[in-house]
């Protein structure tokens, strides 16, 4: 059930790049706490595929004025490999004591015309109530920024997942030369789920492999006069960038956050919506507009988000149908009963009761 790594393909031969980094084993401690967690044979409760989201209130932007002139970008074509990571998690059941998470995560790169993957998962994990010892002894190793282990399942679960994913990004920095490496999500860091420490050494890697770090994210907290900051790239013809990372640097503290990428508001077509984008600030504001032309002369932009990225991510979801085999996989191997719960909304209402169990 559990796969190191899923070849796949693309048209042409496999080059010797990609061998010394993509291929990386998942770190034996991440694959022993996985299989350690899984050691308890409880009633689990069939879930599918449910997420786990964490809202959080927007953050205000306090400028006089916010900037409004955006930075035209010309495509550039060139011969430098486009990589992107990224890393899923899903709730797959829930046992009387706690609940089973699986993560799984996946690299796409694009060097010419083919895009090829590897897929590194599922890794199912069991996070009692209260926290793990030994899931809070792995995750909070290392980092010197002496981050606080919260203990619910929704922090647990985005520590193991910015384990998992700052792992494969920095196999990837230091594999990678003279890339563009795409990111999901922002470089900002100094949470306790994501430790700033780790994110600094991986663009370190990527920074002495002449690698560009680029990271987008699908939504953004940042809010300018009530209104997400996304909304001040409209009026120009796309595809450009409007650079607000003085005024955001400048209406929050550098610490416990910490801003390692310049921060900018991207809308690369006509047919998307505005993104916020993340560049490594080891490249410069010149870097960095040179690696976002030499993403859009490269790859595939379509509703303004890179082909790599999006198709990262879609590798690394799960979907229902692999949700239940890993149910079934944990019952046949781990001798975890499985019991489906009440959907008390679809008891009390019937068919307009929903299927998400939300209001």
């Amino acid at each position: 059930m559990v796969h190191r790594a899923q070849d796949i393909v693309g048209n042409g031969e496999i080059s010797n790049l990609l061998l010394r980094g993509p291929r990386a084993h998942i770190p034996d401690a991440l694959m022993r706490l996985s299989f350690d967690s899984l050691e308890r044979r409880l009633p689990m409760r069939g879930l599918i595929g449910e997420g786990l989201p964490l809202e959080e209130p927007p953050l205000e932007i306090r400028a006089p004025r916010a900037p409004v002139e955006p930075t035209r970008i010309s495509p550039r074509e060139c011969d430098s490999p486009i990589v992107a990571v990224d890393v899923s998690a899903s709730k797959v059941g829930e046992t009387k004591d706690g609940a089973v998470v699986a993560l799984r995560g996946a690299v796409v790169w694009k060097i010419g015309t083919s895009y090829r993957y590897l897929r590194y998962g599922p890794l199912p994990f069991h996070i009692p109530e209260g926290g793990s010892s030994p899931i809070a002894g792995l995750i909070g190793a290392g980092e010197e920024d002496g981050s606080p282990i919260q203990s619910g399942l929704i922090q647990i679960t985005a520590r193991l997942r910015n384990l998992m994913e700052r792992w494969l990004q920095e196999s990837i920095c230091a594999s990678f030369r003279d890339s563009i490496i795409l990111f999901d999500g922002s470089l900002t860091a100094g949470t306790p789920d994501n430790p700033a420490g780790a994110l600094k050494r991986i663009l370190g890697k990527a920074n002495a492999n002449g690698n560009s770090v680029l990271a987008f994210s699908k939504a953004t907290r940042l809010a300018y006069e009530g209104r997400s900051v996304l909304e001040l790239a409209k009026g120009a013809e796309p595809p450009y960038v409007i650079d607000v990372d003085e005024l955001i640097s400048g209406s929050f503290p550098s610490h416990p956050i910490k801003l390692l990428g310049r921060v900018f508001i991207s809308r690369l077509s006509r047919d998307g919506p505005a993104f916020r984008l993340d560049a490594d600030r080891g490249i410069g504001l010149e870097g960095a507009i040179e690696a976002i032309s030499k993403l859009l002369g490269s790859d595939i932009a379509s509703a303004g988000y890179p082909e790599c990225l999006k198709l990262a991510h879609i590798l690394s979801a799960f979907t229902s149908n692999e949700v239940v085999g890993i149910q079934r996989f944990l019952s046949g191997s781990k001798g975890i009963q499985l019991i489906q719960r009440p959907n008390l909304r679809r008891m009390l209402f019937g068919p307009f009761g929903g299927w998400g169990g939300a209001a």
